[in-house]
C-alpha cells in the first residue's frame, strides 16, 4: 500500500482570549482538531499528551458527577458514622453529637442540598472558579476523615479514604477535588455568575480552516461528547511565573458542524505555545 506522504497543513490552533468587564481574570479559549493531536483515544489521555499532566489528577464530569451524588445519599452519611466509631474507637461517641453531626450534616445541607434539582455543571462550576482567580489548592473541605482526636499519618489517611469510598466506586482524589470545586463555585461573588452568562455566548472558532466553524461557548459544552479537568503545571507550560499551583485547565471535545471532533481548552493562561509544541514535534517524528 502505498504511504501518504501528503506534505500539507500538520496542525492548527486557533485561541480567543475573553476579556470580561467586570471581573480582572482573563479567559483564554484554544481549540484544535483531535486529528492534529493524532488522539484516537479518551479526552483524559489526550489532556495527559498535552500538558504532561497524571490521568488520575485528571477529573470527568461522569466522575465529577457521581461524586456530588454521593452526598446526597443518607447511605453515606450513614456509613460515615459508622466508620467513625469503628476508626476512633469509644472516645468518637462523646463528641459525635457535638462535632460531627452538627458541623458535617450542616455543611453537606447547606452546599449539596438540593444538588439533583440545581443540576451542577463541571464546566459551569470550573469557569466560575476560573474567573474567580480561586486557588483549588488551598480550600479546604471538611470532609472524611475530620480530624479528631487526631490526623493519621499521610500514607494510612489515604488508606483509610480509599476503604471507606470503595463502597461507593469513587477515587479519594476524585472526590475530593469534585467537592473543592462545587463548594468554590457556590462561594463566588453574583457578578462572577453574570460574567458567565456573557461568556457563553461567546463564539468560539473551531476546525480545520478554510473550512472553518464557530459555534457558542454554551452549545460547544452543550453537545460536548466529554468534559475534563486537569491541573495546570509551571514546568508543562514552560512557565514559573503565570501558572500558580491551584489552576486548573478545562478541556472539551465536541463535534459540531464541521463533522470532526475538536478540543477546547479554556484556561487563565494561554495555551497555543504549549499545543504548537507538541504538534511540531510530533511532525517531526512523524
Amino acid at each position: 500500500m502505498k504511504k501518504n506522504i501528503n506534505k500539507g497543513v500538520t496542525g492548527s490552533v486557533i485561541q480567543r482570549s475573553i476579556v470580561p468587564e467586570d471581573i480582572s481574570t482573563i479567559l483564554n479559549v484554544a481549540s484544535i482538531p483531535s486529528s492534529d493531536i493524532g488522539c484516537q483515544k479518551s479526552l483524559k489521555f489526550a489532556v495527559t499528551q498535552l500538558f504532561g499532566v497524571s490521568k488520575t489528577d485528571c477529573l470527568s464530569n461522569f466522575e465529577y458527577d457521581s461524586s456530588l451524588r454521593i452526598t446526597t445519599k443518607p447511605e453515606f452519611w450513614d456509613s460515615l458514622e459508622k466508620f467513625y466509631h469503628k476508626f476512633y474507637g469509644p472516645q468518637f461517641n462523646d463528641i459525635f453529637f457535638h462535632e460531627w453531626y452538627h458541623y458535617f450534616r450542616r455543611w453537606s445541607k447547606r452546599y449539596f442540598k438540593g444538588w439533583e434539582e440545581e443540576k451542577a455543571s463541571l464546566s459551569d462550576d470550573i469557569i466560575v472558579c476560573q474567573l474567580a482567580g480561586i486557588n483549588l489548592a488551598n480550600v479546604a473541605v471538611p470532609w472524611f476523615p475530620y480530624p479528631f482526636p487526631y490526623l493519621p499519618p499521610e500514607k494510612e489517611f489515604r488508606s483509610i479514604t480509599e476503604e471507606f469510598l470503595k463502597e461507593f466506586e469513587i477515587k479519594p482524589e476524585y472526590f475530593t477535588t469534585s467537592l473543592k470545586i462545587r463548594m468554590s463555585s457556590l462561594l463566588v461573588p453574583e457578578r462572577v455568575k453574570i460574567s458567565l452568562s456573557e461568556i457563553y455566548k461567546y463564539y468560539i472558532p473551531f476546525g480545520k480552516s478554510p473550512e472553518s466553524d464557530s459555534e457558542t461557548l454554551k452549545n460547544i459544552i452543550k453537545q460536548a461528547k466529554s468534559i475534563v479537568v486537569a491541573p495546570l503545571i509551571a514546568g508543562a507550560l514552560g512557565s514559573t511565573t503565570l501558572i500558580s499551583t491551584g489552576q486548573y485547565i478545562l478541556a472539551i471535545e465536541c463535534a459540531l458542524a464541521s463533522g470532526g471532533a475538536t478540543i477546547v481548552l479554556i484556561a487563565t493562561t494561554s495555551l497555543a505555545d504549549r499545543i504548537l509544541d507538541y504538534i511540531s514535534k510530533r511532525r517531526g517524528k512523524e
